[in-house]
């Protein structure tokens, strides 16, 4: 008879303790939902960044190659070996 009165005392106090999780849960993934925000808008400006200053380097690039007398279509910023053309310039 003791077992089955704690049984459902047990059993009244459960729906306490999942609301109260629940509570804890919906904290948490607020809170989550708010880092997520905070580290996307850094994000975006960080990538923002980085493009312009890829954007001003390919410039820089090209008009490295036409001053070497190259053609900048020919020689993408990926493939520009700089130590390469500074041998050629001590060689000439």
């Amino acid at each position: 008879m003791l077992d089955t009165y704690h049984a459902f005392q047990l059993f009244d106090e459960m729906p306490i303790q999942l609301m109260s999780s629940a509570e804890e849960m919906q904290a948490i993934i607020k809170g989550l939902e708010k880092t997520q925000n905070q580290f996307i808008s850094i994000a975006e400006l960080e990538v923002g960044s980085v493009t312009k200053l890829y954007s001003v380097v390919g410039r820089n690039v090209d008009a490295l190659a036409l001053y070497f007398g190259e053609d900048p279509t020919r020689c993408p910023f990926e493939q520009v070996n700089s130590l390469r053309i500074f041998k050629t310039i001590l060689q000439e």
